[in-house]
């Protein structure tokens, strides 16, 4: 409640006072009533919004004092009585309290009608004059605090509720991100890289293309975002992840066929052979070398021919656009022993002419770069 406000009241409660002397009775009474009404309910806004009984208290007794005034009550919106003085008679006047353009209770005032017969009542006129000097002083030297503590009041619930619902909108957002992990289906393409002849190597030999393919595949998985580990037995598997490209099982023949031309320019008597299979897995399932589907991928690797890559029928059918690839349908009798994929076997044995030179540029900047990184520093 600002200045203009508090001047305001003042002007209500000394209006009062005048219609009292120059009114018909019973308009004077109705105007008292409703004014004495309205002036109450702004006096109640701050204890009320501080739900400060002992303040209201004094205050409707305070009123309820004033002669024309035979009961005061100050209620909540669901008509809970605050505070009470006096009796609440007829006539009856009813204000609402009001704050930021809300409603937050309702003053109700009882006039006392014999007080308003005709002739000025001195007594009355003296209280009610009274009541104006005291409240007066109190109105205009604390019109601006009030109004500016209960600005600031509103502005901080205001920007709490606000900063209360981003916070909430945020967290909404991030849960509608988040989606449990255990539902959602993970594709795994998996390289094996199989040292065919490794047993007819010397260990020497054995361990120093085992490393050349180790580096060569940490090399393409960097590429192609993938995870690598040695596999017993057989040599190194890379596990691919997946991604939102529909045409991500066509880059991973690339890279693998990149893999195979590297390893054949950098080996010095290693046999490879190349074999690519696409599971699904849950996505709080880890993928452990032990897993029927790495099997699977080794010896699909083992059915392969040199520079060639042999697919799972997961892998062929994830493929797009097999005009881009030379491919040809295997059939081996160890196909039978796959446990993760139906029995067939797909042997891609080159790309189409159009893709073939992108493959032969990447591998000579691999092999390149390889052969930057062996040779002894200068410096």
């Amino acid at each position: 409640m600002g200045p203009l406000a508090a001047t305001s009241l003042m002007v209500a409660l000394g209006l009062t006072l005048i219609w009292q002397l120059t009114d018909q009775r019973e308009a004077r009474v109705d105007r008292f009533g409703a004014s004495m009404a309205g002036s109450v309910a702004e006096l109640c806004v701050e204890p009320l919004l501080k739900q400060d009984r002992m303040h209201l208290g004094v205050l409707s007794n305070r009123i309820a004092a004033v002669a024309e005034v035979s009961g005061v009550g100050i209620f909540t919106l669901d008509d809970q009585v605050l505070a009470l003085s006096g009796k609440l008679g007829a006539p009856r006047y009813a204000h609402p309290i009001s704050f930021d353009d809300s409603v937050v209770g309702y003053v109700r005032i009882s006039v006392n009608a014999s007080a308003f017969a005709d002739g000025p009542d001195h007594t009355g006129r003296a209280l009610g004059i009274l009541l104006v000097m005291v409240m007066s002083p109190l109105l205009v030297a604390g019109g601006m605090t009030l109004s500016r503590r209960l600005r600031e009041e509103a502005n901080a619930s205001r920007e709490s509720q606000r900063r209360q619902q981003q916070d909430e909108a945020r967290r909404s957002e991030a849960e509608a991100d988040m989606v449990d992990e255990s539902a959602i289906d993970i594709h795994h393409y998996l390289l094996a890289i199989n040292l065919h002849n490794q047993l007819q190597l010397s260990p020497a030999e054995r361990e120093f293309e085992l490393s050349l393919c180790l580096e060569s595949a940490e090399d393409m998985a960097a590429l192609y975002q993938g995870q690598v580990a040695l596999l017993p037995g057989v040599g190194v598997l890379i596990d691919f992840d997946h991604t939102d490209d529909p045409d991500r099982a066509f880059q991973i023949v690339c890279a693998a066929m990149v893999l195979a031309r590297v390893l054949r320019e950098e080996t010095s008597g290693g046999a490879y052979r190349l074999g690519l299979h696409l599971i699904t897995r849950p996505g709080d399932e880890s993928l452990s070398l032990d897993d029927p589907a790495v099997a699977d991928a080794a010896l699909l690797s083992a059915l392969a021919r040199e520079m060639t890559l042999a697919v799972s029928g997961s892998c062929y059918s994830a493929l797009t656009r097999l005009e881009r690839l030379e491919i040809t349908a295997s059939a081996h009798p160890l196909l039978d022993q796959l446990t993760t994929c139906s029995p067939n076997c797909y042997l891609i044995t080159d790309l189409a002419p159009g893709y073939q030179a992108l493959v032969l540029q990447q591998t000579e900047k691999l092999t390149g770069q390889r052969r930057s990184t062996a040779r002894e520093s200068t410096f």
